[in-house]
């Protein structure tokens, strides 16, 4: 990862548009990264949302500790 700030640090500054150039690849970049963590949330089992029945049963459980 260092490498890759390295490298869009050096475009930007040395090469005639290396702004657009680094750009470019940033939007690569986040555009795998978002990819990637949807995929991931896709898969993730979907827990459903306690009821108040079962808030207040853990309530009292841990008041009875």
């Amino acid at each position: 990862m260092l490498l890759y700030i390295w490298m869009c640090v050096m475009l930007q500054t040395f090469a005639p548009g290396g702004e657009r150039i680094a750009g470019h690849y940033v939007h690569t970049l986040q555009s795998h990264v978002r990819a990637h963590v949807e995929t991931l949330a896709a898969d993730a089992p979907v827990r459903p949302l306690p009821t108040e029945r079962a808030r207040r049963l853990r309530s009292a459980s841990v008041l009875a500790r």
